[in-house]
Order: C-alpha cells, then structure tokens, then sequence
C-alpha cells in the first residue's frame, strides 16, 4: 500500500516488473487510482467474511459443491419476491434456406430507368431557364 509506510513508489514498481505486470500492461495505460484502504471489521462482516457477533472471528471454510446448484430447490427456498421465473424455451427446428435468395439489387433495367428519370429532370429545369437543349439530349436513347 503506497503511502500508508508499506511500500514507495520505486519499491512498488520493482515489484511490478519481477511480475510481469508491464509484459501484460503497457505503462502508458495504467494510471494512478485512488488510494486503498483498509478494510473495517463491519466491512468484513457485511460482506459475509466474518459473522456479526462478538468476538470477531473468521466464518468457518465452506465445503464446495459438488455438480451444478439444482436452481428449482434454491428458488423454492427464497421469498417470492425474489424469485425469477425460470423460462428453457427450446428454439425451433431451422430449415435452410431461411428465406428466398433475393435478387440482385442493381439490374441493368433499373440503372436505364434511372438515367433516363435524371435526363428528364436535367431536360425540365434547362427547358425552365432557357437554355437550349442539345439535340443528342432532346430525346431519351433506345434502351
């Protein structure tokens, strides 16, 4: 803990390096956070560490189970108010393809119909101001 008397800064970084935390994490990304502190005895006993009554004492080793929890006894035994409902929806059978192969959005069609809508925009507004339209630019071409 730096600045508590434990450990200064160079010891700190000593420490860091014979671990490989810089192989892991470069400098440039670690920043000095707030200071830690130590933890308090109602701490400890909040977070279950410890139990509430007096004296203080380490709660004893809890064995590990063994399988996975079975979730329908755990919630049978919390309040109702804090019970999930528990949903295993089984997704239907897919079949391939799910849907129809879309034709191709650009065909040579569309790009005619588009030529020929912009040609006559370009003929309209130069027909409105008056400017003489081209006689290659007077009619749409033949597709």
């Amino acid at each position: 803990m730096v600045g508590h008397g434990w450990l200064d800064g160079s010891q700190l970084g000593m420490i860091a390096t014979r671990l490989g935390v810089f192989n892991r994490f470069p400098c440039r990304f670690l920043k000095a956070g707030p200071e830690t502190g130590r933890y308090s005895l109602d701490d400890m006993r909040l977070a279950g560490m410890c139990p509430m009554d007096d004296p203080a004492r380490w709660e004893p080793a809890r064995p590990a189970q063994e399988g996975p929890p079975d979730v329908e006894a755990l919630q049978r035994g919390m309040p109702p108010e804090r019970q999930r409902i528990l949903y295993r929806v089984e997704r239907p059978q897919q079949i391939f393809p799910l849907h129809e192969p879309r034709p191709p959005r650009i065909t040579l069609d569309i790009v005619w119909e588009e030529q020929q809508r912009h040609g006559q925009i370009l003929r309209l507004i130069m027909s409105h101001l008056g400017i003489e339209i081209p006689e290659w630019f007077s009619a749409p071409d033949p597709p």
